[in-house]
């Protein structure tokens, strides 16, 4: 089966879903359907996600799991929150310390999964 389309082979133009077709019962609906949020990811994207689900959101694990950085994997993420999240469903704005007290506490978290996750690979070794 090929992967969903999303945009034309020819003009590149953005392709419209109008029509689903059920091959149990040979029932076709046409019309113009919009598209869900998660759709719109890319096959990047889409494997980042899977990735952040299998490693418990654990931004160092999903790192190595990816062989990319730490900050590539949260500015990844970050992007793919800006997609999938209307203004209505924005974060509110953290106060400066707020968002510092998190960043710090962050770090913390990251570091102490690092140490965790070296002597694991230190176990192994020996």
């Amino acid at each position: 089966m090929i992967k969903k389309l999303k945009e034309c082979p020819f003009c590149k133009s953005t392709l419209e879903i109008t029509e689903y077709h059920c091959p149990n019962c040979d029932i076709s609906i046409k019309g113009k359907f919009e598209e869900e949020d998660f759709s719109q990811l890319t096959a990047e994207q889409w494997e980042l996600l899977k990735a952040y689900v299998c490693c418990d959101g654990y931004k160092i694990e999903i790192a190595d799991k990816l062989k990319i950085s730490e900050s590539t994997v949260k500015t990844k993420l970050a992007e793919i929150t800006k997609m999938l999240c209307s203004q209505a469903q924005e974060k509110p704005e953290r106060s400066p310390v707020m968002s510092e007290s998190r960043d710090v506490l962050d770090e913390l978290c990251n570091r102490k999964q690092e140490i965790v996750l070296e002597e694991l690979r230190d176990l192994e070794d020996d």
